[in-house]
């Protein structure tokens, strides 16, 4: 078990708990993906950012500067938006693949995860509960209790992915909960949460946020691009265009 363990992150890394395993399966699949060309890192449109950046209103991230600012804890409450369809959730599969071996990183579904647990009537955040029972800690009760005394010192990083898809009448709730984790662990814990641009209210009500990036539809650039890294030959990418067209 995680007994004795001084800080979280040695908590997690003992034999008995799936967090280590788990991690590293997720950054052998991420490792693939990009080798396999299955994968295109993108580039982030900032729109706040604690810190001054290089383009000013028209700053830009790749996702390993992004990454590279989120490890650094450059942000604390990051709103991470784009449309439907353009790749949340896979960015956020990335960065956990990224960031679990550096800090402690726990990727939650608000729609499949926290919506369903908060519909089923369970007591206490749900977004925790999620975390413990991907972690094996519901039943164990020791850990559980030596879990969260060890959350209050962290660091640790939450990506709450599919805000967007919480069915309106359960949202506040889920968004009541986000908030709640993010006063409890206000130093320890950075978050990012994952949506569509919000339409009903500004940010959806969550409290405390200090940075925003928005990750852009697919160019025709990028597309190119990505034909270009993906075709393995010039003859093959022309075909594919002429096929396109």
């Amino acid at each position: 078990s995680g007994c004795g363990a001084s800080n979280l992150r040695g908590f997690l890394e003992t034999d008995d708990l799936p967090y280590a395993t788990s991690c590293r399966a997720y950054h052998k699949r991420h490792k693939k993906a990009l080798n396999d060309l299955a994968y295109n890192p993108p580039t982030l449109l900032v729109q706040t950012w604690p810190k001054s950046l290089a383009g000013g209103k028209h700053a830009t991230l790749t996702e390993s500067s992004f990454v590279m600012r989120v490890a650094a804890g450059q942000a604390r409450r990051i709103l991470v938006s784009a449309r439907g369809g353009v790749g949340k959730s896979t960015l956020a599969k990335a960065l956990e693949a990224t960031l679990c071996g550096e800090i402690p990183t726990f990727r939650v579904d608000l729609n499949a995860d926290v919506a369903a647990r908060i519909g089923a009537g369970e007591k206490g955040n749900a977004i925790l509960r999620q975390v413990e029972a991907k972690l094996a800690l519901e039943a164990r009760v020791s850990d559980r209790d030596s879990f969260r005394e060890l959350l209050a010192t962290g660091p640790f990083i939450l990506l709450l992915d599919s805000l967007d898809e919480v069915p309106v009448a359960v949202r506040p709730k889920v968004v009541a909960q986000i908030n709640e984790v993010s006063k409890k662990f206000a130093t320890s814990a950075q978050m990012l949460i994952f949506a569509r641009p919000a339409v009903l209210s500004t940010d959806y009500g969550i409290t405390g946020l200090d940075a925003k990036v928005h990750l852009p539809p697919l160019t025709c650039g990028r597309a190119r691009s990505t034909l270009r890294w993906t075709a393995g030959s010039d003859d093959l990418q022309t075909r594919t265009e002429q096929f396109i067209r």
